[in-house]
């Protein structure tokens, strides 16, 4: 039997108590340098310390591979853990006790959230390889670091229509991009809704993606701001 869903509460509390150089410094060798501690990288192999961690941004960053993320993401990369494995570990780690929010599974809603999760995952994960240096200027100019932008997934839908149309339709994800979105059809034709846009993707407790928002890069007044 399921155990369920791990409380709300419970994930708050566990996020709360983690401390990344806690967690990072029983799989890493970390040296102080600087504000920040730094060691070999866990995920590629390296003769030079190129691993960098945080206290005060509570993430990881790689320099030399380009992994990067918090100490939850750490020990899913590092353990090959789910979200809900990490949190337990880390509950574990801090003798936190565990609560569950108890629910039964409807077989054939979660083959459809399974579907949307597949989905979502690629669409986000195509906007963010598509993300171009002059939108990452703009983010950075308005205050964000490269480590935010990696580490919150932020994209960059383009123009044309199809960016995301066409791969959606060849995998077979049509009707979940629709429900959610995505894409859509108007007059016969197929097209993105996300056009000439940054992508910020939206996460649940579990750090899931649940849907994108997109802000306008070019500002159009034809248009709205942002779409959800």
């Amino acid at each position: 039997m399921s155990k369920g869903r791990i409380s709300t509460s419970t994930i708050n509390d566990i996020l709360s108590s983690t401390n990344i150089i806690d967690v990072i410094g029983q799989k890493v060798e970390l040296k102080k340098a600087g504000v920040n501690y730094s060691g070999c990288c866990p995920f590629h192999n390296e003769k030079t310390a190129s691993f960098t961690v945080s206290p005060a941004k509570q993430i990881f960053k790689c320099f030399g591979c380009g992994e990067s993320g918090s100490a939850v993401s750490f020990l899913m990369k590092k353990e090959n853990f789910s979200y809900p494995d990490a949190l337990e570990w880390l509950a574990g780690f801090y003798n936190i006790g565990v609560e569950y929010d108890d629910y039964t599974a409807d077989p054939e809603k979660e083959a459809d959230f399974k579907e949307f999760e597949t989905c979502l995952n690629a669409v986000v994960k195509s906007y963010k390889k598509n993300l171009i240096p002059d939108v990452e200027k703009y983010l950075t100019k308005r205050g964000f670091t490269k480590d935010d932008i990696l580490q919150w997934n932020i994209g960059y839908a383009p123009t044309g229509g199809k960016f995301i149309t066409d791969k959606v339709i060849e995998s077979g994800y049509w009707r979940a991009a629709e429900e959610l979105f995505l894409v859509t059809n108007k007059s016969g034709s197929n097209y993105d809704r996300l056009q000439d846009r940054i992508t910020f993707p939206l996460q649940d407790s579990y750090g899931k993606f649940i849907g994108i928002s997109g802000r306008q890069f070019t500002a159009n007044s034809k248009f709205p701001k942002y779409i959800n």
